[in-house]
């Protein structure tokens, strides 16, 4: 699917852990969007926020589609992308997702080979592939969760991740405290 104006449909990427961002997901699809999607309508244009905690099924995740899914649904909303990061890193798949499907060496194969390697999170792939590695300028807003959590702990990687996004100067980076100050900005 191709992102412009001319197919009068705007799709934009969703990008965060699932666990500790289920709150923000739901008052952006809930609260948010909708309003957006009201007034893109009014000039004729479809609105798609893509969140995929819905769109993985448990058969996909076992056959090593999860990361397939997320890069061509980045290529699909392409320029458009949000990411929103809290206190998790996420998920960290190993070079074994790219021995499950082939797909994944075939089209993206010695970046993606090197990040898992690296071990990044699939939350830092889909970061650094839709946004931060890009040639192209992009749509892309960032923004970065105040955590107060310290029972956590802080990720050395997840640290590097932000320092990365606070520093790239090409895109917008709001700092937010409650899923409603994510939604007012």
């Amino acid at each position: 699917m191709n992102n412009t104006r001319d197919n009068r449909q705007i799709r934009i990427f969703i990008s965060s852990t699932f666990q500790d961002m289920q709150a923000e997901r739901d008052y952006l699809i809930t609260k948010v969007f909708p309003k957006i999607q009201e007034l893109a309508s009014e000039r004729d244009v479809a609105l798609l926020p893509l969140d995929l905690r819905w769109g993985i099924t448990e058969d996909e995740s076992k056959t090593g589609k999860v990361i397939q899914i997320c890069l061509q649904e980045i290529e699909n909303s392409h320029p458009f992308f949000i990411g929103v990061i809290g206190d998790r890193y996420g998920w960290c798949p190993t070079s074994e997702e790219l021995l499950k499907n082939e797909i994944l060496k075939e089209r993206w194969g010695e970046w993606l080979e090197k990040d898992l390697e690296m071990g990044l999170s699939i939350t830092e792939i889909e970061m650094q592939y839709g946004v931060l590695r890009s040639k192209n300028d992009i749509n892309a807003y960032f923004f970065i969760k105040n955590c107060n959590d310290t029972t956590t702990g802080s990720s050395p990687k997840l640290d590097k991740l932000k320092t990365t996004i606070r520093n790239n100067g090409r895109y917008p980076v709001f700092e937010y405290n409650s899923p409603e100050n994510l939604g007012l900005q």
